[in-house]
């Protein structure tokens, strides 16, 4: 049997087709199809220098016009690569479906108990459209993220930084997703310091980077769970660390979780797999950190750490130089 140059680099210098075959009913399918006369064309597992592979592979008959003798040539294509990413796309829609079904069963679900009668005529409906109206504002987040996700792999993130006050947009982030939990049954705690903490940032990103944590944390607590929110200085830089109740993150999948279409773990709420992907691009962005740590005894802790403001890290230290009155 000869091969050219490419068949002796993927599959060594020689080579049988039950040594090609990574089963060996595909290699005697094969040579039975061609002992009849007939071309076989499958895709099938391989075996190659590199290691386990899937190959495209097409056999036709020949036959030698001057000797008459009867033999085949065999074309190998790797789809290796091209089925991983047929099925990370299938993967893909089909978290995408299931993470804009949940704020849309959601919005429905709220509406429809707003517009009972009982609801109705009581006059109380303002705390299921609340429901609602945070649940659209997901749906339009989670466009957002899928934009930014494309935007990150090719640097083109923007981003427009002023002066913001984090304590201020933290409380407003935590009062527009109160209501989500309170749907879901799971506790929104917020723990702060009186300390003003100023960075220079994009405030609808914070925002975002806020939004899609929470996400996380509601998608992986129990019901009558808790998450929690707090917020310190920590040298220099103001700290945000969200944590939850969940089944943890383990420690070596602590930073894949990061990568774009990664789940440390399955849960019943979905995810697309690019919120934290998003996420860390953001706050990168805004020349922080991201990372998460375990959260004892159950659950995990993403931790934000931001650079404050100079100016007001200068009166701080003076403030605090200063001798007391």
């Amino acid at each position: 049997m000869s091969q050219n140059s490419a068949a002796t680099e993927t599959f060594g210098l020689r080579f049988s087709i039950h040594s090609l075959c990574a089963r060996s009913e595909d290699a005697d399918a094969l040579l039975q199809t061609l002992a009849a006369g007939g071309a076989w064309e499958r895709e099938v597992p391989t075996e190659t220098q590199a290691g386990p592979a899937l190959h495209a592979l097409s056999a036709h008959p020949m036959i030698d016009a001057v000797s008459g003798a009867a033999g085949f040539a065999l074309t190998a294509v790797d789809v290796t690569a091209a089925r991983k990413l047929e099925a990370l796309k299938e993967a893909f829609l089909q978290d995408v479906q299931h993470e804009l079904r949940t704020p849309m069963t959601a919005v429905r679900s709220a509406l429809e108990l707003a517009l009972t009668p009982a609801r109705m005529t009581s006059g109380a409906p303002i705390d299921l459209l609340g429901v609602a109206g945070r649940n659209a504002e997901r749906l339009l987040e989670l466009v957002d993220d899928l934009l930014d996700a494309r935007h990150a792999a090719s640097g083109a993130l923007e981003l427009d930084r002023r002066r913001i006050e984090l304590g201020a947009l933290v409380a407003d982030s935590i009062r527009m997703d109160r209501p989500v939990f309170d749907f879901c049954g799971v506790r929104l705690e917020l723990v702060t310091v009186r300390e003003a903490m100023h960075v220079v940032a994009d405030g609808r990103r914070l925002h975002q980077v806020l939004s899609n944590l929470l996400a996380n944390g509601l998608k992986f607590s129990p019901p009558g769970g808790t998450v929690t929110v707090a917020l310190d200085a920590l040298d220099g830089a103001a700290r945000l660390r969200v944590s939850d109740q969940g089944p943890g993150v383990p420690q070596r999948a602590r930073e894949r979780i990061f990568e774009r279409g990664v789940h440390a773990a399955k849960t019943q709420r979905g995810g697309t797999g690019i919120g934290l992907y998003v996420a860390r691009a953001l706050v990168e962005g805004h020349d922080g950190t991201i990372r998460c740590i375990a959260n004892e005894p159950v659950g995990a802790t993403f931790e934000v750490v931001l650079p404050r403001c100079p100016d007001e890290l200068r009166r701080t230290a003076e403030r605090r130089a200063s001798p007391p009155r």
